[in-house]
């Protein structure tokens, strides 16, 4: 990976939070709009393993000393989330579980890149010690995907 590909601390951070609200809020939702068994049964989940990631995230920053970026849903994942609140029935679940899927493929990505380029060291190893909690995610939504 060239140098000037490099994800900066501020923008993994910022993408990260965005991205990990974005899992508990879409959860959340799908906990009380879901009629499936198996995509209610991912959503806690989603909800458990995403606050503990967050909170993981708060201590890096403290330690790391930066500043944690505002707790709220950046522009397309606050527009992915819109478009889930406007689904109904099996149309819901099809929605989430693509949302999902999408969101956990560029997770993957952007942890696994910082935590071999990323600039601070103590991010680093936190995107090394959340990427197979977010590699089993994905892993799990692509299971309920095909079925």
């Amino acid at each position: 990976m060239a140098p000037a590909s490099r994800v900066t601390s501020s923008s993994f951070v910022a993408m990260a939070a965005s991205a990990n609200l974005f899992e508990i809020e879409s959860s959340q939702l799908a906990l009380q709009r879901s009629q499936s068994a198996k995509v209610k049964d991912f959503a806690q989940h989603m909800v458990a393993d995403h606050n503990l990631a967050a909170s993981k995230m708060k201590q890096a920053l403290s330690q790391a000393n930066i500043a944690a970026p505002p707790e709220k849903l950046g522009a397309k994942d606050q527009q992915t989330y819109d478009n889930l609140k406007a689904a109904q029935g099996a149309a819901f679940d099809k929605a989430y579980i693509e949302a999902q899927y999408n969101a956990h493929v560029e997770a993957v990505s952007l942890f696994r890149s910082y935590a071999q380029d990323g600039d601070n060291p103590r991010l680093k190893a936190l995107a090394a010690e959340l990427l197979p909690t977010l590699q089993g995610h994905l892993d799990q939504v692509s299971k309920l995907r095909s079925s």
